[in-house]
């Protein structure tokens, strides 16, 4: 791990804090001391909505988006900083996970994160988005990620991203995860200057990293990477994520419909471009044609979809 300057984390810390969290269900900041615990009453007649608003009693300090109702699950999940976590010299450290059963509030679990590179460096809840029938509750630290199953009630081992092209890593902020999402049974973030990375989550106690089927460098800092990614309800879906750091926006961009049968019998030299075709394992092969620059499909005319490859490619640099 690239050793990082406690000055320049501070900073980057400051400025990641700014940008919020991916959790977007909480209500708000819910902050108590050692001495205060906090309980909202949640009636019969509440919708999922509303649900949103209970908590549970809780002693310590939440910052905002860290706290996460699950109404499929019943259970509540907070990031917090208390007593046990605190450093004597940089104060709170947001590090303690803790589950409870939204019905009783009685407390499931409890765990300590290791240390996020910085006692005073937070960890953040991820949403849980695109499958709500999903275990998994996504944790990211700087340049970690840890995954916590639901239905066992237990923390999976740490993640750290691999990437299919050369990082180059441009200051102490690059590598820090900005959004951390999960999509059906894989996981899929993005990290500062070094772009999207995803993991395989299916065996949840062996966990793996899934590279792109293709990748295109745009700059030393901004990748176009493809992934296909095997659908729960059979066949391949195409993804090709992206987030942009001006809007703070992040979309996994799926490029297919429906997942469907694709061929990927393509040279691995033919990966690394910013056009690609692949056709799909139909009677008619359909073409799909992707820019990896613009993280995006491409519309092929009916006389240029019947060409061979290297035709639509062609047609693909001149349009």
């Amino acid at each position: 791990m690239r050793k990082i300057n406690l000055v320049l984390l501070s900073l980057a810390m400051v400025i990641f804090s700014g940008c919020g969290s991916d959790t977007t269900t909480g209500s708000g900041d819910v902050t108590t001391s050692d001495s205060d615990t906090t309980a909202v009453t949640v009636s019969e007649n509440d919708t999922p909505e509303t649900y949103t608003n209970k908590d549970c009693p809780i002693s310590g300090n939440i910052l905002s988006g860290n706290k996460l109702v699950l109404p499929e699950k019943n259970n509540i999940a907070y990031i917090l900083a208390d007593s046990t976590t605190v450093d004597e010299g940089l104060g709170d450290s947001h590090r303690v996970l803790a589950i409870f059963d939204s019905e009783s509030c009685e407390q499931l679990n409890r765990v300590t994160l290791p240390v996020n590179v910085s006692p005073d460096y937070p960890y953040y809840l991820a949403k849980i988005n695109y499958n709500n029938s999903s275990n998994l509750l996504g944790i990211r630290g700087f340049d970690k990620i840890f995954c916590y199953d639901l239905e066992g009630q237990k923390l999976l081992p740490a993640l750290t991203p691999e990437y299919k092209l050369e990082r180059y890593g441009e200051d102490a902020q690059s590598g820090m995860i900005l959004r951390v999402e999960v999509w059906e049974q894989f996981l899929i973030g993005y990290a500062r200057d070094e772009g999207v990375f995803a993991f395989d989550l299916r065996e949840p106690s062996a966990p793996k990293n899934v590279l792109p089927f293709a990748e295109y460098e745009i700059d030393e800092s901004n990748f176009g990477s493809l992934f296909l990614f095997p659908s729960s309800d059979g066949g391949t879906q195409c993804l090709m994520p992206k987030y942009d750091l001006e809007t703070e926006e992040f979309s996994i961009n799926p490029m297919l419909q429906a997942p469907g049968e694709i061929d990927t019998n393509v040279p691995a030299a033919a990966r690394n471009n910013r056009f690609l075709v692949l056709k799909m394992n139909d009677e008619n092969k359909t073409p799909i044609a992707f820019d990896l620059q613009n993280y995006k499909r491409m519309d092929l005319p009916q006389e240029v979809a019947t060409r061979p490859v290297q035709e639509i490619l062609e047609w693909m640099r001149g349009n």
